[in-house]
């Protein structure tokens, strides 16, 4: 091949690529219509307040817990102090050498 094959190529292969992402792009428009169109017109109250604490919960969310879960600047703070009072009262602690150490040497 030379190198005009090659931009022929190329070329057409960004062709494609732009229609793809048109065409994406126009079903995400549609599907976000359909969805405006039956949020203002047909959803019932149920539905609308479960749209609203997603929408507030995704607002809000500033961490998530190590299963994944995800933690509200409140229910972060909550189980900051959660854990420092624990710590005050004594809980068992480790080094970062003390948990390294025990990773390293468990057995698989």
């Amino acid at each position: 091949m030379d190198g005009f094959n090659i931009a022929l190529i190329l070329n057409e292969i960004k062709s494609v690529i732009l229609s793809c992402k048109t065409i994406v792009m126009k079903t995400f428009d549609l599907n976000r219509k359909k969805l405006a169109d039956y949020i203002l017109n047909k959803a019932k109250d149920d539905v609308l307040e479960k749209i609203n604490r997603i929408i507030e919960e995704k607002e809000s969310v500033i961490a998530y817990t190590a299963k994944g879960e995800p933690l509200t600047e409140q229910s972060y703070k909550t189980h900051i102090k959660s854990i420092s009072k624990s710590v005050a009262n004594g809980a068992k602690t480790y080094s970062t050498e003390e948990v390294k150490k025990f990773v390293l040497n468990r057995k698989k």
